[in-house]
């Protein structure tokens, strides 16, 4: 029974981080979104705009 525990501990450890880790790429991804637009040289409505629409697509 202290194997079982311990392998299920695991697993939900193992699940936590790569929830955690998906949402840091998906940070990193937005910023990285973010970042190109801005380098557009666009003027700051549209960029809103197109980052909205980005983040639209990507869900």
């Amino acid at each position: 029974m202290d194997a079982m525990k311990v392998i299920a501990m695991l697993l939900a450890i193992w699940g936590f981080l790569s929830y955690i880790y998906q949402h840091y790429l998906d940070d990193l991804k937005s910023k990285e979104n973010r970042m190109a637009i801005k380098f557009l040289g666009l003027p700051e409505r549209i960029q809103k705009l197109i980052s909205k629409m980005i983040f639209e697509i990507n869900l």
